[in-house]
């Protein structure tokens, strides 16, 4: 399965973590790092070569940037993880076209991205309450 990780530079910790799980479940991972790279095209390129777009949720997200990531991989039919880390807030397209909303756990981060489960928690992995938005099976 591959896996790409959109990502900030204040998460490298649980980036190695997280890229030494997903690893170990075989998968194969791209990241990308919008605070470096603010091109677009290069974003859509990596989204078009994945199975799963992971963000990692963090406070200092430029969310201008991540809501065209979120957009592109809603439109290329991808599975869209979120990790929460922090006091980080999620966007009202997250909210919308996400899979999943999960805490920073290994079991919950493998069950998600490479099983067929879609987690909604806070982020100390509590079952949030159901979401407004009206979900339609394609």
């Amino acid at each position: 399965m591959n896996v790409l990780v959109i990502h900030d530079s204040s998460c490298r910790a649980e980036l190695k973590q997280l890229e030494s799980w997903l690893r170990a479940s075989g998968c194969e991972i791209s990241f990308f790092d919008l605070t470096l790279a603010n091109h677009e095209k290069a974003l859509v390129d990596l989204i078009k070569e994945c199975d799963v777009v992971i963000f990692l949720i963090t406070p200092s997200l430029p969310m201008v940037d991540a809501t065209i990531g979120i957009l592109g991989a809603k439109g290329k039919g991808k599975k869209i993880v979120g990790v929460q880390l922090g006091d980080a807030v999620v966007t009202k397209e997250f909210e919308k076209y996400a899979s999943a909303l999960i805490a920073f756990d290994q079991p919950a981060v493998i069950a998600n991205v490479c099983g067929d489960r879609a987690d909604w928690t806070n982020r100390q992995g509590e079952k949030r309450p159901p979401r407004k938005t009206k979900r339609h099976k394609c």
